[in-house]
C-alpha cells in the first residue's frame, strides 16, 4: 500500500527523498526494485537493502531503502516509477533523509576535526 503523503514538493526539487519499500521474498527482489528506478529515469544516490524477521508462516520480507534525487522536471517519473512499485511491493513508504552537516568519509577527514 503506498503512503498517501508521497507527493514530492517544491521546496524538495533538488534535494534526497527517501522511500522505504517493503518486498516479498524472492530472489528477484532488489533487480525488481532497481529495474523500475532504471526504466524511468530516476537517479538513485544510495541503495540499502535489510532482511525482516521471519513470520508464522516462515516467511522473509525485505526493506530495500532507496534514496533518489528529486528534480522539477522529473516529479513524473518519480511517481510513475512509485505507481510501478506498489504492483508488486508489499508497502512504499515516503521518508525523510536526516539531514547530517558533516560527516567524516575517509580517515584524513579526522584531521580536520577541531577539538
Amino acid at each position: 500500500a503506498y503512503s498517501s503523503q508521497v507527493q514530492p514538493e517544491k521546496h524538495f526539487y533538488g534535494k534526497t527523498q527517501r522511500l522505504n519499500i517493503f518486498v516479498p521474498e524472492g530472489l528477484d527482489a532488489l533487480s525488481r526494485v532497481l529495474g523500475v528506478f532504471y526504466y524511468n529515469k530516476v537517479k538513485l544516490m544510495r541503495v540499502e537493502t535489510r532482511l525482516q524477521n521471519k513470520n508464522d508462516r516462515g516467511k522473509q520480507n525485505a526493506l530495500i531503502m532507496v534514496d533518489y534525487e528529486i528534480n522539477l522536471d522529473k516529479v513524473d517519473n518519480v511517481k510513475r516509477a512509485i505507481g510501478e512499485l506498489n504492483l508488486f511491493c508489499r508497502t512504499v513508504q515516503e521518508k525523510q533523509v536526516p539531514e547530517v552537516p558533516w560527516f567524516p568519509s575517509s580517515p584524513q577527514d579526522i584531521d580536520h576535526i577541531k577539538v
